[in-house]
Protein backbone atom coordinates (compact mmCIF):
# COMPACT_ATOMS: atom_id res chain seq x y z
CA UNK A 1 0.00 0.00 0.00
CA UNK A 2 2.87 2.32 0.38
CA UNK A 3 4.34 1.66 -2.27
CA UNK A 4 1.08 2.40 -4.17
CA UNK A 5 0.28 5.82 -2.58
CA UNK A 6 4.27 6.34 -3.57
CA UNK A 7 3.51 5.66 -7.16
CA UNK A 8 0.54 7.49 -7.09
CA UNK A 9 1.56 10.62 -5.72
CA UNK A 10 4.45 10.92 -8.32
CA UNK A 11 2.36 10.41 -11.01
CA UNK A 12 0.30 13.25 -10.18
CA UNK A 13 3.40 14.99 -9.60
CA UNK A 14 5.34 14.19 -12.60
CA UNK A 15 2.64 13.35 -15.00
CA UNK A 16 -0.54 15.32 -14.47
CA UNK A 17 -0.31 18.82 -15.13
CA UNK A 18 -1.91 21.15 -12.76
CA UNK A 19 -4.84 21.97 -14.65
CA UNK A 20 -5.65 18.67 -15.63
CA UNK A 21 -5.59 17.27 -12.16
CA UNK A 22 -9.03 18.11 -10.83
CA UNK A 23 -10.79 16.69 -14.22
CA UNK A 24 -8.51 13.73 -13.76
CA UNK A 25 -9.51 13.40 -10.09
CA UNK A 26 -12.92 14.25 -10.86
CA UNK A 27 -12.99 11.19 -13.52
CA UNK A 28 -11.84 8.62 -11.09
CA UNK A 29 -13.82 9.70 -8.81
CA UNK A 30 -16.92 9.30 -11.37
CA UNK A 31 -15.58 6.14 -12.87
CA UNK A 32 -14.13 4.09 -10.43
CA UNK A 33 -16.05 1.28 -8.95
CA UNK A 34 -15.29 -0.64 -5.58
CA UNK A 35 -16.56 -4.43 -5.69
CA UNK A 36 -16.83 -5.97 -1.91
CA UNK A 37 -16.69 -9.21 -1.54
CA UNK A 38 -18.13 -10.19 1.60
CA UNK A 39 -17.15 -13.94 3.23
CA UNK A 40 -19.17 -16.35 4.54
CA UNK A 41 -18.55 -16.00 8.06
CA UNK A 42 -17.54 -20.43 8.25
CA UNK A 43 -14.67 -19.45 6.06
CA UNK A 44 -11.27 -20.24 7.18
CA UNK A 45 -8.03 -18.48 6.87
CA UNK A 46 -7.64 -20.60 3.81
CA UNK A 47 -10.44 -19.78 2.20
CA UNK A 48 -10.43 -16.05 2.70
CA UNK A 49 -6.90 -16.25 1.16
CA UNK A 50 -7.71 -18.25 -1.67
CA UNK A 51 -10.24 -16.31 -2.65
CA UNK A 52 -8.28 -13.13 -2.60
CA UNK A 53 -5.55 -15.03 -4.54
CA UNK A 54 -8.33 -15.88 -7.07
CA UNK A 55 -10.04 -13.02 -7.28
CA UNK A 56 -6.69 -10.81 -7.60
CA UNK A 57 -4.82 -13.15 -10.39
CA UNK A 58 -8.39 -13.39 -12.85
CA UNK A 59 -10.97 -10.94 -11.83
CA UNK A 60 -14.38 -11.38 -11.64
CA UNK A 61 -15.37 -12.62 -15.21
CA UNK A 62 -18.76 -11.32 -16.18
CA UNK A 63 -20.81 -14.82 -17.76
CA UNK A 64 -22.26 -14.59 -20.97
CA UNK A 65 -25.83 -14.18 -20.23
CA UNK A 66 -24.34 -10.96 -18.14
CA UNK A 67 -22.99 -9.15 -20.37
CA UNK A 68 -26.44 -10.14 -22.86
CA UNK A 69 -28.71 -8.34 -20.12
CA UNK A 70 -26.30 -5.41 -20.36
CA UNK A 71 -26.57 -5.21 -24.13
CA UNK A 72 -29.78 -5.58 -24.57
CA UNK A 73 -31.95 -4.12 -21.35
CA UNK A 74 -29.28 -1.24 -20.62
CA UNK A 75 -29.71 0.04 -24.36
CA UNK A 76 -30.02 3.04 -25.89
CA UNK A 77 -32.88 2.46 -27.13
CA UNK A 78 -34.97 1.66 -24.00
CA UNK A 79 -35.60 4.96 -22.21
CA UNK A 80 -37.66 4.53 -19.41
CA UNK A 81 -36.11 3.86 -16.31
CA UNK A 82 -38.68 2.25 -14.69
CA UNK A 83 -39.00 -0.34 -17.61
CA UNK A 84 -35.27 -0.64 -16.90
CA UNK A 85 -35.67 -1.49 -13.65
CA UNK A 86 -38.15 -4.04 -14.22
CA UNK A 87 -36.81 -6.05 -17.17
CA UNK A 88 -33.33 -6.34 -14.97
CA UNK A 89 -35.52 -7.75 -11.84
CA UNK A 90 -37.02 -10.02 -14.70
CA UNK A 91 -34.06 -11.08 -15.63
CA UNK A 92 -32.89 -11.91 -12.15
CA UNK A 93 -35.76 -14.22 -11.45
CA UNK A 94 -34.91 -16.29 -14.51
CA UNK A 95 -31.32 -16.44 -12.83
CA UNK A 96 -32.49 -17.50 -9.56
CA UNK A 97 -35.11 -20.02 -11.12
CA UNK A 98 -32.50 -21.83 -13.68
CA UNK A 99 -29.25 -21.65 -11.33
CA UNK A 100 -30.81 -21.46 -7.54
CA UNK A 101 -29.27 -18.47 -7.09
CA UNK A 102 -31.08 -15.78 -4.88
CA UNK A 103 -30.46 -12.87 -6.96
CA UNK A 104 -29.62 -9.07 -5.61
CA UNK A 105 -32.87 -6.66 -6.20
CA UNK A 106 -32.27 -3.48 -7.97
CA UNK A 107 -30.52 -0.99 -5.29
CA UNK A 108 -32.70 2.01 -5.79
CA UNK A 109 -31.57 3.77 -2.95
CA UNK A 110 -29.20 6.87 -3.40
CA UNK A 111 -25.79 6.07 -4.28
CA UNK A 112 -23.56 5.88 -1.30
CA UNK A 113 -20.17 7.52 -0.73
CA UNK A 114 -17.00 5.23 -0.39
CA UNK A 115 -16.97 7.09 3.25
CA UNK A 116 -21.01 5.28 3.86
CA UNK A 117 -19.96 1.97 3.35
CA UNK A 118 -16.68 1.67 5.02
CA UNK A 119 -18.87 3.19 8.41
CA UNK A 120 -22.04 1.48 7.69
CA UNK A 121 -22.84 -0.74 11.03
CA UNK A 122 -22.05 -4.14 11.16
CA UNK A 123 -25.51 -5.54 11.66
CA UNK A 124 -26.82 -3.86 8.37
CA UNK A 125 -24.57 -6.31 6.58
CA UNK A 126 -26.09 -9.22 5.37
CA UNK A 127 -23.41 -11.73 5.42
CA UNK A 128 -23.54 -14.43 2.81
CA UNK A 129 -23.53 -18.33 3.79
CA UNK A 130 -21.98 -21.46 2.12
CA UNK A 131 -25.45 -22.73 0.23
CA UNK A 132 -25.60 -25.53 -2.50
CA UNK A 133 -28.52 -25.06 -5.24
CA UNK A 134 -31.50 -27.45 -3.85
CA UNK A 135 -33.18 -27.07 -7.45
CA UNK A 136 -31.77 -26.14 -10.34
CA UNK A 137 -33.38 -26.74 -14.35
CA UNK A 138 -32.89 -29.21 -16.49
CA UNK A 139 -32.18 -26.30 -19.29
CA UNK A 140 -28.83 -24.04 -18.59
CA UNK A 141 -29.30 -19.97 -19.27
CA UNK A 142 -27.62 -20.15 -22.57
CA UNK A 143 -30.05 -22.76 -23.67
CA UNK A 144 -32.91 -20.99 -22.07
CA UNK A 145 -32.22 -17.94 -23.76
CA UNK A 146 -31.25 -19.49 -27.44
CA UNK A 147 -35.05 -21.00 -27.42
CA UNK A 148 -36.74 -17.72 -26.32
CA UNK A 149 -34.68 -16.10 -29.19
CA UNK A 150 -35.83 -19.01 -31.21
CA UNK A 151 -39.55 -18.70 -30.42
CA UNK A 152 -39.46 -15.27 -30.49
CA UNK A 153 -38.23 -15.17 -34.05
CA UNK A 154 -40.37 -17.85 -35.16
CA UNK A 155 -37.59 -19.55 -37.06
CA UNK A 156 -34.64 -22.13 -36.10
CA UNK A 157 -31.72 -20.48 -34.53
CA UNK A 158 -28.57 -21.79 -34.01
CA UNK A 159 -28.04 -23.36 -30.67
CA UNK A 160 -24.83 -23.19 -29.41
CA UNK A 161 -24.24 -22.06 -26.13
CA UNK A 162 -20.92 -20.93 -26.38
CA UNK A 163 -21.62 -18.69 -29.14
CA UNK A 164 -24.58 -17.07 -26.92
CA UNK A 165 -23.56 -13.45 -27.90
CA UNK A 166 -23.01 -14.03 -31.62
CA UNK A 167 -26.03 -15.31 -31.97
CA UNK A 168 -27.62 -12.82 -30.18
CA UNK A 169 -25.99 -9.86 -31.75
CA UNK A 170 -25.98 -11.10 -35.47
CA UNK A 171 -30.05 -12.11 -34.93
CA UNK A 172 -31.43 -9.28 -32.50
CA UNK A 173 -29.21 -6.87 -31.69
CA UNK A 174 -27.93 -5.41 -34.73
CA UNK A 175 -31.55 -3.90 -35.66
CA UNK A 176 -32.83 -3.56 -32.38
CA UNK A 177 -35.53 -1.46 -31.19
CA UNK A 178 -37.73 -0.40 -27.62
CA UNK A 179 -40.38 -2.68 -29.37
CA UNK A 180 -37.92 -5.32 -29.95
CA UNK A 181 -36.68 -5.35 -26.46
CA UNK A 182 -39.90 -5.44 -25.02
CA UNK A 183 -41.28 -8.08 -27.13
CA UNK A 184 -38.40 -10.44 -26.53
CA UNK A 185 -38.79 -9.81 -22.97
CA UNK A 186 -42.77 -11.01 -22.85
CA UNK A 187 -41.56 -13.91 -24.31
CA UNK A 188 -39.34 -14.75 -21.96
CA UNK A 189 -41.17 -13.88 -18.87
CA UNK A 190 -44.04 -16.09 -20.35
CA UNK A 191 -41.36 -18.86 -21.03
CA UNK A 192 -39.98 -18.79 -17.33
CA UNK A 193 -43.67 -18.91 -16.07
CA UNK A 194 -43.90 -22.28 -17.92
CA UNK A 195 -40.63 -23.52 -16.69
CA UNK A 196 -41.53 -22.81 -13.44
CA UNK A 197 -45.24 -24.25 -13.32
CA UNK A 198 -44.96 -27.74 -15.56
CA UNK A 199 -41.33 -29.09 -15.62
CA UNK A 200 -39.21 -30.67 -13.44
CA UNK A 201 -35.97 -29.20 -11.60
CA UNK A 202 -33.15 -31.36 -10.32
CA UNK A 203 -32.86 -31.64 -6.76
CA UNK A 204 -29.39 -31.38 -4.46
CA UNK A 205 -27.07 -33.82 -5.79
CA UNK A 206 -29.04 -35.72 -8.72
CA UNK A 207 -30.90 -37.93 -6.53
CA UNK A 208 -34.05 -37.06 -7.68
CA UNK A 209 -36.80 -34.45 -9.54
CA UNK A 210 -38.97 -32.29 -8.24
CA UNK A 211 -42.64 -31.10 -10.32
CA UNK A 212 -42.72 -27.04 -10.42
CA UNK A 213 -40.73 -24.36 -8.79
CA UNK A 214 -42.03 -21.23 -6.65
CA UNK A 215 -39.84 -18.26 -6.83
CA UNK A 216 -37.70 -17.84 -3.52
CA UNK A 217 -37.50 -14.55 -2.07
CA UNK A 218 -34.94 -13.18 0.74
CA UNK A 219 -37.29 -13.93 3.64
CA UNK A 220 -38.04 -17.86 2.49
CA UNK A 221 -35.03 -19.48 0.70
CA UNK A 222 -36.86 -22.75 0.72
CA UNK A 223 -39.64 -24.92 -0.89
CA UNK A 224 -41.14 -25.35 2.19
CA UNK A 225 -42.80 -29.09 0.30
CA UNK A 226 -45.59 -26.88 -0.79
CA UNK A 227 -46.81 -28.17 -4.57
CA UNK A 228 -46.34 -25.10 -6.94
CA UNK A 229 -46.85 -26.96 -10.33
CA UNK A 230 -49.44 -24.91 -12.31
CA UNK A 231 -51.68 -27.98 -13.19
CA UNK A 232 -55.57 -28.51 -12.66
CA UNK A 233 -55.13 -29.63 -9.42
CA UNK A 234 -58.32 -32.69 -9.89
CA UNK A 235 -58.43 -36.20 -9.02
CA UNK A 236 -55.73 -36.96 -12.17
CA UNK A 237 -53.62 -34.66 -11.00
CA UNK A 238 -52.23 -36.45 -7.89
CA UNK A 239 -52.61 -40.04 -10.62
CA UNK A 240 -50.75 -38.30 -13.50
CA UNK A 241 -48.01 -36.30 -11.41
CA UNK A 242 -45.25 -39.57 -10.76
CA UNK A 243 -45.56 -40.56 -14.85
CA UNK A 244 -44.87 -36.76 -15.63
CA UNK A 245 -41.93 -36.50 -13.82
CA UNK A 246 -40.46 -39.92 -15.09
CA UNK A 247 -41.36 -38.48 -19.11
CA UNK A 248 -40.12 -35.76 -18.78
CA UNK A 249 -37.07 -36.98 -16.81
CA UNK A 250 -36.73 -39.21 -19.64
CA UNK A 251 -36.42 -36.64 -22.08
CA UNK A 252 -34.29 -34.73 -20.23
CA UNK A 253 -31.66 -37.11 -20.52
CA UNK A 254 -32.33 -38.90 -24.23
CA UNK A 255 -32.92 -35.25 -26.20
CA UNK A 256 -31.44 -32.27 -26.34
CA UNK A 257 -33.68 -29.23 -24.61
CA UNK A 258 -34.19 -27.34 -27.81
CA UNK A 259 -35.66 -30.32 -29.34
CA UNK A 260 -38.53 -30.98 -27.02
CA UNK A 261 -38.37 -27.52 -25.02
CA UNK A 262 -39.21 -25.45 -28.29
CA UNK A 263 -42.10 -27.86 -29.16
CA UNK A 264 -43.41 -28.45 -25.03
CA UNK A 265 -43.33 -24.44 -24.46
CA UNK A 266 -45.98 -23.53 -27.73
CA UNK A 267 -48.47 -26.27 -27.14
CA UNK A 268 -48.56 -24.71 -23.61
CA UNK A 269 -48.34 -21.49 -24.90
CA UNK A 270 -51.82 -22.37 -26.91
CA UNK A 271 -53.60 -23.51 -23.73
CA UNK A 272 -56.53 -21.31 -23.27
CA UNK A 273 -57.10 -22.10 -20.00
CA UNK A 274 -55.72 -24.28 -17.14
CA UNK A 275 -53.99 -27.25 -18.11
CA UNK A 276 -54.96 -31.17 -17.67
CA UNK A 277 -51.79 -33.15 -16.69
CA UNK A 278 -52.92 -36.17 -18.76
CA UNK A 279 -53.22 -34.08 -21.76
CA UNK A 280 -49.62 -32.61 -21.25
CA UNK A 281 -48.09 -36.13 -20.89
CA UNK A 282 -49.66 -37.42 -24.49
CA UNK A 283 -48.57 -33.91 -25.86
CA UNK A 284 -45.05 -34.56 -24.73
CA UNK A 285 -45.04 -38.59 -25.71
CA UNK A 286 -46.26 -37.12 -29.06
CA UNK A 287 -43.28 -35.08 -29.19
CA UNK A 288 -40.91 -37.67 -28.52
CA UNK A 289 -42.12 -39.61 -31.68
CA UNK A 290 -42.25 -36.72 -33.77
CA UNK A 291 -38.29 -36.44 -33.09
CA UNK A 292 -37.37 -39.64 -33.47
CA UNK A 293 -37.70 -38.86 -37.90
CA UNK A 294 -35.42 -35.53 -37.28
CA UNK A 295 -33.09 -37.42 -34.87
CA UNK A 296 -29.52 -37.95 -36.12
CA UNK A 297 -30.07 -41.26 -34.76
CA UNK A 298 -28.86 -44.61 -36.15
CA UNK A 299 -30.98 -46.59 -37.19
CA UNK A 300 -34.14 -44.01 -37.30
CA UNK A 301 -37.35 -46.33 -36.90
CA UNK A 302 -39.15 -44.97 -39.27
CA UNK A 303 -37.48 -46.48 -41.79
CA UNK A 304 -36.88 -50.25 -42.82
CA UNK A 305 -33.28 -50.23 -40.79
CA UNK A 306 -34.92 -50.67 -37.82
CA UNK A 307 -33.80 -54.12 -37.08
CA UNK A 308 -32.79 -55.78 -34.06
CA UNK A 309 -28.94 -56.81 -36.28
CA UNK A 310 -28.02 -53.43 -36.64
CA UNK A 311 -28.62 -52.28 -32.91
CA UNK A 312 -24.87 -53.48 -32.32
CA UNK A 313 -22.20 -52.00 -30.06
CA UNK A 314 -20.62 -49.58 -31.75
CA UNK A 315 -23.49 -48.24 -34.07
CA UNK A 316 -26.69 -48.33 -31.55
CA UNK A 317 -27.66 -44.74 -30.24
CA UNK A 318 -27.99 -44.11 -26.77
CA UNK A 319 -31.47 -42.71 -27.14
CA UNK A 320 -32.76 -46.34 -27.92
CA UNK A 321 -31.45 -47.68 -24.30
CA UNK A 322 -33.52 -44.49 -22.21
CA UNK A 323 -36.55 -45.22 -24.93
CA UNK A 324 -36.66 -48.90 -24.15
CA UNK A 325 -36.30 -48.25 -20.36
CA UNK A 326 -39.08 -46.02 -20.12
CA UNK A 327 -41.22 -48.44 -21.41
CA UNK A 328 -40.42 -51.01 -19.09
CA UNK A 329 -40.60 -48.09 -15.83
CA UNK A 330 -44.46 -47.78 -17.52
CA UNK A 331 -44.97 -51.45 -17.94
CA UNK A 332 -44.16 -52.43 -14.76
CA UNK A 333 -46.55 -49.69 -13.02
CA UNK A 334 -49.45 -50.74 -15.16
CA UNK A 335 -49.83 -53.05 -17.88
CA UNK A 336 -51.82 -52.59 -20.99
CA UNK A 337 -54.45 -54.52 -21.78
CA UNK A 338 -53.66 -57.09 -24.35
CA UNK A 339 -50.02 -56.70 -23.82
CA UNK A 340 -47.21 -59.19 -23.05
CA UNK A 341 -45.82 -58.22 -19.39
CA UNK A 342 -41.89 -57.94 -19.74
CA UNK A 343 -41.62 -58.50 -16.00
CA UNK A 344 -44.24 -61.20 -15.66
CA UNK A 345 -41.68 -63.22 -13.82
CA UNK A 346 -40.27 -60.62 -12.01
CA UNK A 347 -42.93 -59.29 -9.82
CA UNK A 348 -42.50 -60.93 -6.84
CA UNK A 349 -39.03 -60.13 -6.46
CA UNK A 350 -38.18 -57.93 -3.47
CA UNK A 351 -34.84 -56.81 -4.90
CA UNK A 352 -36.25 -56.32 -8.83
CA UNK A 353 -39.18 -53.87 -6.61
CA UNK A 354 -36.95 -52.00 -4.22
CA UNK A 355 -34.46 -51.45 -7.59
CA UNK A 356 -37.38 -50.04 -9.60
CA UNK A 357 -38.90 -48.38 -7.12
CA UNK A 358 -35.46 -46.30 -6.29
CA UNK A 359 -34.86 -45.80 -9.92
CA UNK A 360 -34.29 -42.27 -11.77
CA UNK A 361 -33.37 -41.56 -15.42
CA UNK A 362 -29.66 -40.49 -15.47
CA UNK A 363 -27.51 -38.94 -17.80
CA UNK A 364 -25.17 -42.05 -18.94
CA UNK A 365 -22.14 -42.46 -20.88
CA UNK A 366 -21.05 -46.12 -21.30
CA UNK A 367 -22.64 -49.05 -23.01
CA UNK A 368 -21.73 -51.91 -21.06
CA UNK A 369 -22.01 -55.75 -22.02
CA UNK A 370 -23.83 -57.37 -19.36
CA UNK A 371 -22.08 -60.57 -20.17
CA UNK A 372 -18.44 -60.17 -19.78
CA UNK A 373 -17.33 -60.15 -23.42
CA UNK A 374 -14.23 -62.21 -22.29
CA UNK A 375 -16.89 -65.27 -22.60
CA UNK A 376 -16.05 -64.81 -26.22
CA UNK A 377 -14.82 -68.35 -27.21
CA UNK A 378 -16.92 -70.36 -24.52
CA UNK A 379 -19.89 -71.04 -26.40
CA UNK A 380 -20.73 -66.89 -26.97
CA UNK A 381 -19.66 -65.66 -30.53
CA UNK A 382 -18.31 -61.99 -30.98
CA UNK A 383 -21.51 -61.06 -32.76
CA UNK A 384 -24.12 -62.42 -30.10
CA UNK A 385 -21.79 -60.74 -27.13
CA UNK A 386 -22.47 -57.60 -29.65
CA UNK A 387 -25.81 -57.95 -29.97
CA UNK A 388 -28.69 -55.64 -28.61
CA UNK A 389 -29.95 -58.37 -26.00
CA UNK A 390 -26.35 -58.23 -24.35
CA UNK A 391 -25.98 -54.27 -23.91
CA UNK A 392 -27.24 -51.43 -21.47
CA UNK A 393 -26.41 -48.24 -21.44
CA UNK A 394 -24.56 -46.94 -17.43
CA UNK A 395 -22.39 -44.61 -16.29
CA UNK A 396 -18.86 -45.41 -16.44
CA UNK A 397 -18.67 -44.63 -12.32
CA UNK A 398 -20.76 -48.26 -12.66
CA UNK A 399 -19.39 -49.97 -15.32
CA UNK A 400 -16.00 -49.40 -13.50
CA UNK A 401 -17.29 -51.38 -10.61
CA UNK A 402 -19.36 -53.65 -12.54
CA UNK A 403 -16.00 -54.46 -14.65
CA UNK A 404 -15.79 -57.91 -15.92
CA UNK A 405 -17.79 -59.48 -13.77
CA UNK A 406 -20.26 -62.16 -14.65
CA UNK A 407 -24.17 -61.96 -14.28
CA UNK A 408 -24.48 -62.90 -10.40
CA UNK A 409 -21.27 -60.76 -9.65
CA UNK A 410 -23.11 -57.70 -11.16
CA UNK A 411 -26.47 -58.58 -9.45
CA UNK A 412 -24.41 -58.14 -6.08
CA UNK A 413 -23.08 -54.86 -6.73
CA UNK A 414 -26.48 -53.37 -8.07
CA UNK A 415 -28.49 -54.44 -5.35
CA UNK A 416 -25.57 -52.48 -2.90
CA UNK A 417 -25.85 -49.39 -4.69
CA UNK A 418 -28.58 -48.88 -7.83
CA UNK A 419 -29.82 -49.53 -10.99
CA UNK A 420 -28.82 -47.39 -13.88
CA UNK A 421 -30.76 -49.84 -16.27
CA UNK A 422 -33.40 -51.27 -15.87
CA UNK A 423 -33.08 -53.45 -19.15
CA UNK A 424 -29.83 -54.63 -17.39
CA UNK A 425 -32.18 -55.86 -14.63
CA UNK A 426 -34.66 -57.78 -16.58
CA UNK A 427 -32.17 -59.35 -18.29
CA UNK A 428 -29.72 -60.37 -15.23
CA UNK A 429 -32.70 -61.30 -13.08
CA UNK A 430 -34.50 -62.54 -15.85
CA UNK A 431 -31.89 -65.24 -16.42
CA UNK A 432 -32.79 -65.66 -20.29
CA UNK A 433 -30.44 -65.78 -23.16
CA UNK A 434 -29.32 -63.40 -24.82
CA UNK A 435 -30.61 -63.96 -28.15
CA UNK A 436 -33.67 -63.96 -26.27
CA UNK A 437 -33.45 -61.22 -24.25
CA UNK A 438 -32.73 -59.27 -27.27
CA UNK A 439 -35.49 -60.53 -29.41
CA UNK A 440 -38.02 -59.48 -26.27
CA UNK A 441 -36.57 -56.01 -25.60
CA UNK A 442 -36.88 -55.20 -29.64
CA UNK A 443 -39.71 -56.21 -29.79
CA UNK A 444 -41.28 -54.66 -27.31
CA UNK A 445 -39.29 -51.34 -28.53
CA UNK A 446 -40.87 -51.69 -31.98
CA UNK A 447 -44.12 -52.24 -30.82
CA UNK A 448 -43.94 -48.86 -28.93
CA UNK A 449 -42.34 -46.72 -31.53
CA UNK A 450 -44.61 -48.05 -34.49
CA UNK A 451 -47.48 -47.69 -32.44
CA UNK A 452 -46.22 -43.57 -31.20
CA UNK A 453 -45.26 -42.42 -34.80
CA UNK A 454 -48.98 -43.70 -36.32
CA UNK A 455 -50.81 -41.83 -33.29
CA UNK A 456 -48.88 -38.92 -34.06
CA UNK A 457 -50.89 -39.19 -37.35
CA UNK A 458 -54.31 -39.35 -35.68
CA UNK A 459 -53.79 -38.82 -32.00
CA UNK A 460 -56.51 -35.91 -30.59
CA UNK A 461 -54.50 -33.75 -27.59
CA UNK A 462 -57.22 -32.83 -26.12
CA UNK A 463 -58.90 -36.77 -25.31
CA UNK A 464 -59.86 -37.30 -21.70
CA UNK A 465 -58.47 -39.92 -19.65
CA UNK A 466 -61.13 -41.92 -20.04
CA UNK A 467 -61.17 -42.37 -23.72
CA UNK A 468 -57.94 -43.33 -23.80
CA UNK A 469 -55.11 -46.35 -23.35
CA UNK A 470 -53.85 -46.63 -20.01
CA UNK A 471 -50.29 -47.35 -21.04
CA UNK A 472 -50.20 -44.06 -19.81
CA UNK A 473 -50.48 -44.19 -16.62
CA UNK A 474 -47.28 -45.25 -14.70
Amino acid sequence: MMEAFGTAKKFFAEEVPEGDRRAFLKYIYSNASFFLSIMPMEYSLIDKNQQFVRMNNRGRQLEMHEILKVRLINNTTVTDINKRKKYFANWNDMVECLKDILMEGIDTDDKKSLLDIINVEEKEIVRPTKREPLNWAIVTIPEFLLIALGRYLQKEVSQLPAKLLEIFDTCLLKSITENTVDEFMCVLNKQLELLRNYFIFISRGNESYTLGKKLKTKQDDSDNGEDISGFIKDENYNMYKQPLIYLQSFLHVSTEPHHWLIRAFDRLSQENGPVNIFNFITQLETIDNELIGIRDLKPKCASDDFIEGNMTYGSISYYWFYRLDYELLKSWKKIPNGEKDPWEKLRNDENVKQLIKAFRFRRCNSIEHIDARNKEGQGLSKELLDSFGNLALISRAQNSKLNSSPPDGKKQIIIGTYAESLKMVRFIWGEQKIEDEGKDMFRLLREKVEKGINNTKTMDTTVTPQSVNTEVNL
